[in-house]
């Protein structure tokens, strides 16, 4: 029976523990021929580990902060070399970016944003060949963008007067270009859209004088759909129909969602 053959490929590859990072559930993510998730030890605590489908390539990747308290990694994304981007504490820097390609010795710190704590990178989303992500430089939060290189680690573009942060928020990645929340001079959690470069980097829409606020965003296609949320629901089904559904609640009323794939004329 076919139940049969499914049971006999299940293998046990190894027997350990994955855990959670103490931020919520157990980080994953695979690349095109390796595995990254997180595993708690005696001895490490939470690290990241590493599988390529057998018992001797799966193993932890590195012990980024020694002894058990773990270097809590989080936000994991692989690109198609099979790189893994993640925020990692090694009990000096601070949570910071790191990278590996799946060995020990590449494992590394990529970049000390906020030499002075720590930077939280966070939603980190892989588009067009460059990583991008939320950080503060003990400044401001802002949208920074790398390659994997640290001197090519910056932000995208400063959206506010220095000092002051833009706090970027639900970075969705289309195939018209990569979409955010974020407040500037003129605009408080509005949508902006960048193609990767500075000048590119613009104002698409501010949701404030609708009495909303823009509350998630969701992806189909060269379109994105920022919704302005009242205790509302967004659903996206078979990733062709965006549906708003209406909690059962007094406090939903009049929840829109909107669609937008250029800047708003």
């Amino acid at each position: 029976a076919a139940s049969d053959v499914y049971k006999r490929q299940i293998t046990d590859i190894a027997t350990i523990c994955p855990s959670n990072t103490g931020f919520g559930d157990p980080e994953i993510a695979a690349g095109p021929t390796l595995l990254y998730f997180t595993a708690s030890t005696s001895a490490t605590g939470v690290e990241v580990w590493r599988s390529d489908g057998t018992a001797a390539g799966t193993f932890l990747l590195k012990d980024i902060r020694p002894g058990s308290e773990g270097s809590q990694p989080r936000s994991f994304a692989v690109n198609p070399q099979n790189e893994l981007f993640f925020s990692a504490n090694d009990g000096s820097n601070g949570q910071e970016l790191w990278i590996s390609n799946g060995s020990t010795p590449s494992t590394q710190l990529l970049n000390n944003i906020n030499p002075s704590g720590s930077s939280d990178p966070s939603e980190l989303k892989l588009w067009n060949g460059n990583l991008y992500f939320r950080a503060y430089d003990g400044t401001q939060v802002e949208l920074w963008r790398t390659n994997g290189f640290a001197s090519n680690t910056a932000i995208l573009r400063d959206l506010t007067p220095a000092g002051v942060s833009s706090y970027p928020n639900f970075l969705t990645v289309t195939s018209a270009g990569l979409f955010f929340s974020a407040t500037d001079a003129s605009h408080s959690r509005a949508l902006f859209k960048t193609d990767g470069t500075s000048a590119g980097t613009v104002f698409i829409k501010d949701f404030s004088g609708t009495g909303r606020e823009l509350s998630m965003l969701a992806a189909f296609g060269a379109a994105a759909f920022p919704s302005g949320l009242s205790f509302c629901v967004v659903t996206v089904l078979c990733m062709a129909v965006v549906l708003l559904t209406r909690a059962t609640c007094a406090e939903c009323r009049g929840c829109l969602l909107y669609t937008s794939d250029a800047a708003d004329e």
